[in-house]
């Protein structure tokens, strides 16, 4: 039966005492969002996701975190600028890189230079739960989850939380999120779809780096569900 294909998580009395030392009161309705999957391919571009859908749903009155690695959302991922998706080299401690278009970045600094998080009401989550526990208990008190077939999708539909799963070409998305129920999957067309790519690039071409499943997704389109499914 399907129920018994999805992961069952444990409660964590420690990871939750943990996490909710972060959040703050909750009022209205709480939103995560997750762009970055572990690789390339199955990821969303930060600049319409980080600084458009967070940003917008922010202004709409809805809270929204940002969860992901520490580099997530600080405008750097790996051997890319997520600002103008240049390569970039990034130091030996990771706290800073050189990009050849945006110059030298503080890594740390570029999420709150670039992404109005605080003005906004925004949490910025990346890189503060580092345990499956911590994860799970955060998206607890979630009423909606945003993010790409990563970690977030398995939570969600572990935890049975609402979630929009933003799916690239590389996989068929109906084998990826049929036995969660709670997922509405988000996904377009492409001649070149089911290419099971996961490394760093696609076979398309450099010059597409993110899926061309995923960018054809708009930013508008991911908010208008989200609106929907927040009721």
């Amino acid at each position: 039966p399907d129920v018994e294909k999805v992961p069952i998580i444990k409660e964590d009395p420690l990871a939750r005492q943990f996490v909710e030392s972060y959040l703050p009161k909750k009022e209205g309705k709480w939103v995560a969002i997750q762009l970055r999957a572990s690789s390339r391919p199955r990821s969303y571009p930060e600049a319409g996701g980080a600084f458009f859908i967070g940003p917008t749903l922010a202004r709409m009155g809805y809270k929204v975190f940002f969860v992901g690695s520490r580099y997530d959302f600080g405008g750097y991922n790996k051997r890319f600028c997520t600002m103008c998706d240049s390569p970039v080299k990034i130091d030996a401690d990771l706290h800073y890189a050189d990009c050849p278009t945006c110059g030298r970045i503080d890594v740390d600094k570029t999420v709150q230079k670039k992404i109005p998080t605080e003005d906004l009401g925004i949490e910025n989550m990346c890189g503060k739960c580092e345990t499956i526990g911590e994860l799970s208990e955060l998206y607890k008190h979630m009423d909606l989850v945003i993010g790409p077939d990563s970690a977030c999708l398995h939570f969600a539909g572990a935890l049975n939380i609402p979630a929009i799963g933003l799916y690239s070409g590389i996989f068929p998305h109906e084998l990826r999120s049929k036995y969660y129920k709670s997922i509405v999957p988000m996904k377009k067309s492409v001649p070149c779809e089911n290419c099971h790519s996961v490394g760093e690039f696609l076979p398309c071409g450099p010059e597409n780096s993110f899926c061309l499943a995923l960018t054809a997704i708009t930013p508008q389109e991911v908010i208008d569900k989200a609106c929907e499914l927040l009721g």
